[in-house]
């Protein structure tokens, strides 16, 4: 909500007492001052806009909007009444109202950058994607070094597919933010996604820099590392996201798979193991990615373990591999004989 300045220049004491009063969060007795400026003068656009702020911090939506309305009646060029209303019908979640008087303000103000912020934010809650991106980009074009602004229109670019365009505006933050770790990460990602891994490198090397807890940021560095076939480099970062979070499983199973290329087959198996110890008591809720994985990873340690003559282990994950099978299919089957374990 925006407050404004008295038109007339001789404010009254009643006035400033008012706004001392709204300063302590004493909105009652403001309310009351007002309120009795109106009743003196029913045309002061000003009293009515002040009016319905007091009324909307209490909570009171609807007296603010008649309030609001009040003061447009009497002066159709107060900006503030209709960037409140937007505000009001915004968060009341009647979106195309509070684009109504958007539009208002911005048509008087081209140059109001949060006009169109929130302008944006509309139109994306009504599915408006293209009014959303339009609006956004004019308003970091007005304000270049907002943050919020940056990051909800890089996310907008993002949903349509436009990579490109989400990694022009992170940049354009990145300018006046450049120790914004979210940021960064979120700029990693999209580097990524366009098959950018060395500036994704660099990416996410600053955000463990900014963050040295940053456990999707080490697991990414770790995941770049591979695309650009730096295994050595890989496995630290692996190792680090594994350690800062325990639960976390996929740093383990690609510890595993790193392990299994440089031909250490019995670390490869620790991590396989640690990987179906922390996936198995979550079987009955696997996707299908997860069932997929886990019958892989269960054959590779099958295998090992056949070729270690250790049977009894190799089956244990033939019949883990057979649980799985029954928790989500409702059927038993018997994949002993693909790994030719004897009986």
């Amino acid at each position: 909500m925006a407050k404004i300045k008295q038109k007339n220049n001789g404010i009254n004491s009643a006035v400033r007492k008012a706004k001392t009063l709204i300063n302590k969060g004493d909105y009652d007795k403001a309310l009351e001052i007002y309120s009795q400026l109106i009743e003196e003068n029913p045309a002061d656009a000003d009293a009515w806009c002040n009016l319905g702020l007091l009324y909307y911090h209490k909570g009171e939506t609807e007296e603010a909007e008649q309030a609001f309305l009040k003061c447009i009646e009497y002066d159709p060029e107060v900006l503030e009444a209709y960037f409140n209303l937007g505000r009001l019908y915004q968060n009341n979640r009647e979106f195309e109202k509070a684009l109504t008087y958007y539009k208002e303000v911005v048509t008087r103000n081209e140059e109001d950058g949060i006009a169109y912020y929130y302008m944006g934010q509309c139109a994306k809650a009504v599915g408006r994607i293209d009014d959303a991106v339009a609006f956004l980009d004019e308003a970091i074009r007005l304000q270049p070094n907002n943050l919020e602004v940056g990051v909800t229109l890089a996310t907008l670019y993002v949903e349509r597919g436009d990579y490109q365009k989400a990694e022009d505006a992170l940049r354009v933050i990145l300018v006046s933010h450049a120790d914004v770790v979210p940021v960064h990460f979120s700029l990693g990602l999209i580097l990524r996604e366009q098959g950018k891994n060395e500036s994704a490198l660099a990416q996410f090397s600053r955000v463990v820099q900014l963050d040295e807890n940053h456990v999707q940021g080490f697991y990414n560095l770790a995941e770049c590392c591979m695309d650009l076939g730096l295994l050595d480099q890989a496995e630290p970062f692996y190792a680090k996201a594994c350690k800062l979070d325990p639960d976390f499983d996929q740093p383990v199973i690609k510890l595993g798979d790193l392990y299994r290329k440089q031909g250490k087959d019995n670390d490869a198996v620790i991590m396989y193991r640690h990987w179906i110890d922390m996936k198995s008591p979550h079987i009955k809720n696997f996707q299908e990615e997860e069932l997929k994985e886990y019958i892989n990873v269960c054959d590779i340690l099958a295998e090992h373990f056949t070729q270690q003559g250790n049977k009894a282990e190799a089956s244990n994950y033939l019949n883990k591999k057979a649980e799985l099978t029954k928790a989500n299919f409702g059927q038993e089957h018997d994949y002993r004989v693909s790994l030719k374990i004897d009986e």
